[in-house]
């Protein structure tokens, strides 16, 4: 069976992505305002897309798919930086994949192999900062004083060192004496 008759969902929305993306080449020389469209077409078509990986039951196919669509919201929001809808993509798929892949692998590590838990833990904190700082972006365009916290370097947003899998909010330490 081929793989675009297993998952026509993924697939498709896979086609969708790539001939956005070829749209976004080919109108490097457009308006930027005909960019902007179309990053906002691209922000709806990736949006709608979503739960066709949040269903899919076969992590290899997911992991490399999801952090490509990843870097794809975040070169989108390059040219659409306030893009509510990207945004939130762009949180929901650092925090979806941090959570399913990198955590696996700091489990799959933790009494084998201290030095790859370590490398492992602080990729997921990075990760995780990243999310939090898109985070900060999307809601502070609803609540203006967390701007100030989009400008604070991301070495004092500091994450807690929690044991196991945990979700990804759990990690964030928003305690004041943690500043």
């Amino acid at each position: 069976m081929r793989l675009r008759d297993r998952f026509p969902a993924l697939y498709r929305f896979a086609y969708v992505v790539l001939c956005g993306c070829l749209g976004l080449l080919t109108c490097q020389g457009c308006s930027a305002l005909g960019q902007r469209s179309a990053v906002r077409m691209m922000g709806s078509v990736a949006e709608t897309g979503m739960p066709a990986y949040l269903r899919e039951t076969d992590l290899e196919l997911v992991d490399p798919a999801l952090a490509a669509s990843v870097k794809l919201t975040e070169a989108l929001l390059e040219t659409a930086p306030d893009d509510t809808r990207l945004l939130l993509q762009v949180v929901q798929g650092l925090a979806g994949y941090t959570y399913a892949f990198v955590e696996v692998r700091i489990e799959a590590a933790r009494g084998r192999d201290p030095e790859e838990v370590r490398l492992h833990t602080q990729r997921a904190q990075r990760l995780y900062q990243r999310g939090l700082q898109y985070g900060l972006r999307l809601l502070s365009q609803y609540h203006p004083p967390l701007l100030k916290a989009t400008s604070l370097p991301l070495e004092t947003l500091t994450l807690r060192n929690g044991h196991g899998a945990a979700p990804a909010a759990s990690h964030v330490d928003t305690s004041p004496g943690s500043r």
